[in-house]
């Protein structure tokens, strides 16, 4: 009987030491697998801020530049009118 208890411990024994490296083994599949995700990740960001730059015509601003000067001209006007209706 001795044995027979002896070989039964030995194969939980061995079981368990079977299922922890399994563990272990996909914990380092995880973190590796995170590792090159990440690195992944911040490559593509730095890549992204490095090289992409807006660049717009300038005739999409001319509209909005003579838009804002007459609105100025606008306001000069009436501001100068009441200053002269004031007086």
């Amino acid at each position: 009987m001795p044995t027979s208890s002896n070989t039964m411990k030995k194969s939980e024994l061995s079981t368990m030491m079977d299922v922890t490296k399994f563990m272990h083994n996909q914990q380092q599949a995880y973190w590796t697998y995170a590792k090159v995700r990440d690195d992944s990740v911040r490559n593509t960001f730095k890549n992204i801020s490095n090289s992409f730059v807006l660049e717009f015509p300038d005739y999409i601003f001319e509209s909005w530049k003579e838009d804002h000067k007459e609105s100025e001209d606008k306001t000069l006007k009436e501001e100068n009118e009441e200053d002269k209706s004031n007086k």
